[in-house]
């Protein structure tokens, strides 16, 4: 409880508040991953109002270490993810590589036809049937990425049931007998996130995003995952593998 009768610490009373959770942060007492205390149990510790511990809260929102969630508190997020971008990016290998959780939670599993854009990255014609895959990634329950893939169903038949069931593009496409497909280029641009992706990421709006459009080919040379994903630019270092 800090002694709050000096009127410089009244204040400042959530700043400090504030420095003192950042040093127990800083010392490991708090885990990537776990729950802060609640607002009413921060308030009785430093004997505040909860306002005054929301104000507290919001700072370490604003210097990046915890991210709120409505109806379940604050969290920690743990350091940035160095995520690969290689010849051979796959979500979760990149984060067991790095010691990190990963889980997908998937929104969207369908099959619909071709765009025109879709197609042209695919190298199919406009109309043609395709599978989507739409996900958050996240890395220790933090969310860090939004997903979309696109890909062709007449070279991957069966590919929507083996999603289905694998939850997992990579599981689903050696089932398939396409498992050694591999990136064949990536785009990457920063900019704002739109109101879908910002709400996925659980991020402000005016947060910046790491916007990527890649091509996967298959063992045949043909392309068989066009996706777009977005990575929360505070949470992800992008690193670019040429090997």
């Amino acid at each position: 409880m800090f002694d709050i009768a000096d009127g410089e610490a009244q204040t400042a009373l959530y700043r400090r508040i504030e420095a003192a959770l950042v040093a127990e942060i800083a010392q490991g007492a708090t885990k990537p991953g776990d729950r802060l205390p609640s607002e009413g149990e921060l308030a009785r510790r430093f004997g505040v109002n909860r306002h005054t511990v929301r104000h507290a809260i919001t700072g370490l929102v604003q210097r990046g270490l915890v991210r709120v969630e409505r109806g379940r508190g604050a969290f920690l997020i743990g350091a940035a993810v160095e995520y690969a971008l290689g010849p051979r990016t796959r979500f979760s290998e990149n984060l067991q590589r790095l010691g990190r959780v990963p889980r997908h939670d998937i929104l969207e599993i369908a099959e619909s036809f071709a765009t025109k854009p879709v197609a042209k990255a695919l190298g199919i014609r406009v109309g043609r049937r395709i599978v989507t895959w739409r996900s958050i990634g996240r890395a220790d329950g933090c969310p860090i990425s939004y997903a979309t893939h696109h890909f062709p169903s007449e070279r991957l038949p069966g590919l929507a049931e083996a999603l289905r069931q694998t939850r997992s593009i990579s599981k689903a496409m050696a089932d398939l007998g396409a498992g050694d497909y591999a990136r064949a280029w990536t785009r990457i641009v920063a900019r704002a996130p739109s109101a879908d992706e910002a709400a996925a990421l659980d991020i402000s709006a005016v947060r910046p995003v790491l916007a990527t459009e890649s091509l996967n080919l298959g063992p045949k040379g043909l392309a068989v995952d066009y996706g777009a994903t977005v990575f929360a630019a505070d949470r992800v270092q992008l690193v670019v593998d040429g090997r």
